[in-house]
């Protein structure tokens, strides 16, 4: 039986009708993602096209059985049945977080997406008749058309609320200390970084504790030292038994989000604890927790398109816009977010308009630094400037979406009312000593991070900035004090105690060297650095005379006034090694490193593997 030209063309033009509509759900799905102007009118085109190939398709193979006005209710109930298939799909590849490390795992979602298009647009369209179960069934299609575009609809009209308190970090990912302009670098690197400085409160000497992504993350989200919380290496996985900044936060009430983007920084390993909203948009790892709106997210179209035709690695503003759609639509009453930015991460690739204020070639172009970095013992001279340039370049790139943070919370009558704090996992290795990238190495580079903490509700006098060697560990004793909330030490944990607010001190700070050999450890008191090693003492530098290291004061005779420093500094590491192991709040730690192909692909992008 064969349809009347008449009838057919209408039932093809409301499969695409049906198609589009579904890509409107699809474009509007989740106030989590960014707005992009043309992702609506890229999504309703696929969808109809899908709602049309499926038409067509069904009514090829199934057209005679379709016709039989007593297969309906049966074509219907297929139908139910295939969408309800595809939603436990859904599930299931949002909840594989291993699955969606690879390619393959955005493409299924990519095509489960362009299926549903076609499931709906086809049988829907192909099973109409008129009759209460055809028009109940297209009222409740109806109902599930429309309510997440009026959900976003009544969002967007609500806007944001400028009630209660703000706590917001930013983790620059890899910032050293020594390349924030308004804290003594020659370059204008971070002019809106630098409008913090001059009405907040700066540290000149933040160290980090153990120089990694994933250790350097858990002890910023955490307020514990690294043998603490047992994550020292990346890929560790964070125990649910360590309770989280996000985690007291939310039991005080106030709302938590959080927007990253990278590998490692994920739910997968533990980091989404006590965010009510998580999203990574790190091209792997789209969603990490379960709720209605991360499950539409993994499988919008636009998104997932985005990320599998996005170069490994590469820059984006997806973790930025993502934070500030959040905020325009936040909850009311008090709200913590958590902001990292990869920018200043290699490879140092800032766009053409940041990267020429800073870059000054004096050779060859350097267009690959992933390329300098496998041949850097050939570099020449010109080659490592230029690789400084452009890591000045990207450095100024985060530092620009700082100052779209800032204007934002500002436009939204924010900034009065929150507490901003700006800081780094860990910094870089600029060729110092023959080295470049190679985090978990103990050199300043690595270890001295920006500090500031800005925004109305910034403690101190305006543009007070404190030479006092600090630990940036201790920035969430801080803020808790600020925001008047008790903070409990975790265990038997030694008080790590808030940032100090007054004069200049002495107060050696100690951390773990890296994260390929965790068995060397540091002492810095501002001046001597010493670095301590199983067989016992495995270096020792003035920094005063010897910012790069290079002269080992063990190798030469010692002054009796250092040489008692020293020795106090060793000392105070030992101890504090051994109370921060008896303390730890989990005895060991799970490790999750068994990346397929693609992964170990994208890795190699970042320079986390070779």
């Amino acid at each position: 039986m064969k349809l009347a030209w008449g009838k057919y063309k209408a039932r093809q033009y409301e499969a695409w009708a049906i198609g589009a509509a579904a890509g409107l759900v699809d474009a509007t799905a989740s106030g989590l993602h960014p707005f992009v102007p043309h992702a609506i009118p890229f999504t309703m085109t696929i969808y109809a096209l899908g709602g049309a190939v499926g038409f067509e398709i069904l009514r090829g193979l199934f057209g005679v059985f379709l016709e039989r006005e007593r297969s309906i209710r049966v074509a219907l109930g297929v139908e139910a049945a295939l969408f309800a298939l595809l939603l436990l799909v859904f599930g299931v590849v949002t909840a594989g977080a291993g699955f969606l490390a690879s390619s393959a795992g955005q493409t299924t979602g990519l095509f489960l997406s362009v299926l549903g298009a076609m499931l709906i647009g086809g049988v829907v369209a192909w099973s109409w008749r008129p009759g209460p179960v055809a028009l109940g069934f297209r009222a409740g299609l109806a109902v599930v058309l429309l309510i997440w575009p009026a959900m976003a609809a009544i969002e967007g009209i609500r806007g944001a609320s400028n009630e209660g308190r703000g706590l917001i970090l930013v983790s620059l990912d890899a910032a050293r200390g020594d390349r924030i302009s308004a804290l003594g670098y020659a370059r204008p690197t971070t002019p809106n970084i630098d409008r913090l400085v001059v009405s907040g409160l700066s540290f000149t000497h933040a160290i980090v504790q153990c120089p990694a992504s994933g250790p350097g993350h858990a002890t910023m989200l955490t307020g514990l030292p690294p043998l603490a919380h047992q994550v020292l290496h990346n890929a560790d996985v964070l125990d649910s038994a360590v309770v989280t900044v996000a985690e007291r936060l939310a039991e005080a009430g106030f709302s938590t989000a959080g927007f990253t983007n990278n590998f490692y920084i994920d739910g997968r390993y533990g980091f989404a604890q006590g965010f009510q909203t998580w999203v990574n948009q790190y091209r792997a790892t789209a969603v990490a927790t379960w709720h209605p709106h991360h499950l539409l997210r993994t499988t919008t179209v636009y998104q997932v398109f985005h990320r599998l035709t996005r170069t490994p690695g590469a820059k984006n503003r997806d973790s930025l816009d993502g934070a500030l759609n959040w905020l325009e639509r936040k909850p009311a009453g008090d709200f913590f977010l958590f902001l990292h930015l990869m920018d200043p991460h290699a490879p140092y690739d800032a766009p053409p308009e940041i990267r020429d204020r800073f870059y000054v070639p004096r050779g060859p172009r350097v267009e690959d630094t992933v390329e300098l970095r496998a041949r850097l013992e050939d570099a020449t001279d010109d080659e490592i400037a230029a690789l400084r340039d452009l890591y000045d370049a990207s450095v100024a790139l985060g530092d620009e979406k700082i100052g779209s943070l800032v204007d934002t919370l500002e436009k939204l009558g924010l900034f009065e009312n929150c507490l901003i704090v700006i800081t780094a996992d860990h910094g870089e290795v600029l060729d110092e000593n023959g080295h470049v990238f190679d985090h978990g190495l103990p050199g300043q580079g690595n270890l001295h991070v920006p500090l500031v903490l800005g925004g109305g509700l910034a403690p101190g006098a305006p543009g007070q900035r404190i030479g006092a060697t600090v630990t940036t560990t201790s920035w969430v004793a801080t803020a808790f004090e600020v925001l008047g909330l008790e903070y409990v030490e975790q265990g038997s944990q030694p008080p790590v105690g808030p940032l100090p607010m007054g004069p200049d001190a002495v107060r050696p700070v100690y951390g773990l060297t890296g994260v390929t050999d965790l068995d060397r450890s540091y002492a810095f008191d501002g001046r001597l650095k010493l670095l301590l090693a199983p067989g016992g003492i495995d270096g020792c530098f003035d920094l005063a005379v010897d910012p790069l290291e290079r002269d080992d004061l063990c190798a030469a005779g010692l002054e009796d006034a250092i040489l008692e420093r020293l020795m106090a500094l060793e000392e105070g590491l030992l101890t504090w090694r051994e109370t921060t192991t008896a303390a730890g709040i989990v005895a060991g730690r799970r490790t999750d490193e068994n990346f397929d192909a693609d992964t170990r692909e994208q890795l190699k992008a970042l320079g986390y593997i070779e």
